[in-house]
């Protein structure tokens, strides 16, 4: 199942249903690609609480990310960043876009939280360039 965020890329009939009915736009061009490929069918939803995924005051999550954890769907697409706390509950793509938007999906149990999942946008070899550019210019 695929959640949206409902701000993003889809059309309710008001304020308060959780039916999709039309979306558009890149990331849902991006998924229906995804389930003519590989052979599956999209069910997209809409969280009820109508949120991204942040950290309620009681400490639990809500929104997409609440959903990916407790298993009501498989991919979300959303126009979050990606932050530390979000990243030790779930799993992020390399950014579809130059846009906020990724696919997440549920931390595969026993995974270990990825600090440096900000460098992962560029291969280690960009790095070892950039570092050693830095330091011989400071010389």
């Amino acid at each position: 199942m695929l959640a949206f965020n409902v701000y993003n890329f889809v059309t309710t009939a008001d304020d308060t249903t959780t039916e999709v009915l039309a979306n558009s736009g890149i990331y849902p061009d991006v998924m229906a690609s995804l389930a003519t490929d590989l052979n599956f069918t999209e069910v997209k939803v809409i969280p009820s609480d109508r949120k991204f995924g942040g950290i309620n005051p009681d400490g639990s999550w809500n929104g997409v990310i609440r959903m990916l954890m407790d298993g009501d769907i498989d991919v979300g697409i959303c126009g979050h960043t990606v932050t530390q706390a979000r990243s030790r509950v779930v799993d992020y793509s390399v950014p579809l876009a130059q846009d906020a938007a990724t696919l997440v999906a549920p931390l595969a149990s026993g995974a270990e939280t990825n600090f440096w999942v900000y460098t992962d946008i560029f291969p280690k070899e960009t790095w070892a360039v950039a570092i050693i550019l830095i330091i011989r210019t400071n010389k």
